[in-house]
Order: structure tokens, then C-alpha cells, then sequence
């Protein structure tokens, strides 16, 4: 797991980095039984919703936009489902203009792609 904050268990990266042989065991058992019966634990659903301002000085809701910290077991169980089942059964093909929520791809990429496609027509 890469250091972010922890979610609203308030459990902390470094918990699970020293006590991951302890842990390994429980937390496979966990996410097995996620996968097998389709349910995610209540727990995982809860969120630290952050408003950050979208402009200098906001002035309404509208202006703000929010950023969800969920617990890091609800993260790491939902990077093996997109890594083990989503990304799998979706043909390569169907990507190839896709940008945005890609490992390797970025705005970067997309503006490139686009300003490809304008000059060669």
C-alpha cells in the first residue's frame, strides 16, 4: 500500500505494513468472503468527505469539489477487483481512447492523442 491518510476506520498504513504477517490470514479471509457472497462490510462504505475549493476564492457549494478518503482495506479490495476481474474482461481495443482512469495515462496523454488526431487531419 502506497503511505496515504487512513479512512474513517482511522486505521493507519503503517498497522498493516508491521503487522502484515499477523494480519494476512484475517484480511484474505475478509476479501474472500467479499467476493464470494458479492457484499461489501458496512465499515468500507463510510468515507471522510473533504470539500476542496475548484477556484481561488469560492463562493457557493457549486465551488468546491469533494474528495473521498475510504478506509485502506476498501481500497486495497477494490484494486484487486479492477486489477483481477474488471480490467480483464474489457477488451483492449475498447480503451484505446479512453484516458482517464488508466495505470499509464494521464491529460498529458489525451492532449497528445488529440493534437495527433488534429494535425494529420
Amino acid at each position: 500500500m502506497k503511505p496515504s491518510s487512513p479512512g474513517a476506520d482511522s486505521v493507519p498504513r503503517w498497522f498493516y505494513h508491521y503487522c502484515s504477517y499477523e494480519l494476512a490470514d484475517i484480511i484474505a479471509h475478509i476479501f474472500t468472503t467479499s467476493f464470494h457472497t458479492g457484499t461489501v462490510p458496512p465499515q468500507w462504505r463510510k468515507a471522510i468527505v473533504t470539500p476542496v475549493p475548484k477556484i481561488p476564492k469560492p463562493t457557493s457549494l457549486g465551488d468546491y469539489r469533494p474528495i473521498s478518503v475510504t478506509p485502506l482495506l476498501s481500497r486495497a479490495a477494490e484494486r484487486l477487483v479492477v486489477s483481477n476481474w474488471l480490467l480483464p474482461a474489457i477488451p483492449i481495443e475498447d480503451l484505446q481512447d479512453q484516458f482517464g482512469f488508466r495505470p499509464t495515462s494521464s491529460t498529458t496523454s489525451a492532449l497528445v492523442s488529440i493534437l495527433h488526431h488534429v494535425t494529420e487531419a
